[in-house]
């Protein structure tokens, strides 16, 4: 198999967790902060050569299909949109996760679900600093 076919299984897995935050506007994560997602992602779910090969263009499809849905929104989304987009995304994800599933033995669905589980556990962490560092209305 090829580098860049085991490079994309490894986006797709980093996006899984997810790597691109579902917030219309944000820029995503770093670069070097993807690779080293990628790399653990590897490492922990230890994945076969014939594991990389399928989950390649699941990887592909599921990153065109994130960027598509976060490129409708406005950087500036309302309440309403940023809602309608974390379900568009969600969904995404949760097709995703089933296609993930299909290709992974028991031991490493396991170790998918604790990553999924940690992955969670920072979003919310990041999303109560966002929340604490922001002005209070009428404040200002």
């Amino acid at each position: 198999m090829q580098y860049s076919g085991l490079r994309s299984a490894v986006v797709a897995l980093a996006l899984a967790l997810p790597a691109l935050p579902a917030l219309a506007g944000h820029p995503g994560p770093e670069p070097d902060k993807i690779e080293a997602r990628i790399q653990a992602a590897i490492d922990r779910l230890d994945l076969t050569a014939e594991q990389r090969g399928q989950l390649d263009p699941v990887v592909r499809e599921h990153v065109a299909q994130v960027q598509a849905v976060r490129a409708k929104y406005p950087a500036e989304a309302s309440r309403e949109q940023k809602r309608e987009m974390f379900r568009e995304v969600r969904a995404l994800h949760d097709g995703y996760d089933a296609k993930m599933r299909a290709v992974l033995t028991d031991e490493q669905e396991k170790k998918w679900d604790e990553m999924r589980q940690e992955h969670r556990e920072r979003m919310r962490d990041h999303a109560r600093q966002r929340h604490a560092d922001a002005p209070e209305k009428g404040t200002q």
